[in-house]
């Protein structure tokens, strides 16, 4: 008996992207799911860091 699956199988992918830009951008503002066109049963998820701002990822001013 053949099975064929009509919605194919899910793949998980990871996609770095390292954004310089002016101040008045805010990533946070972003739809992904609209933006790769996801479907119902699929999802994203987002990891914001800011890079200039030492602070919000880790490292405090003179520390190596």
């Amino acid at each position: 008996m053949t099975v064929s699956n009509i919605y194919g199988q899910k793949t998980k992918y990871r996609i770095t992207l390292e954004l310089d830009v002016f101040d008045d951008f805010n990533p946070h503002e972003i739809a992904w799911d609209k933006v790769f066109k996801l479907e119902a049963d699929e999802r994203v998820e987002s990891n914001i860091e800011d890079l200039s701002n030492p602070r919000q990822w880790g490292i405090e001013r003179g520390d190596y």
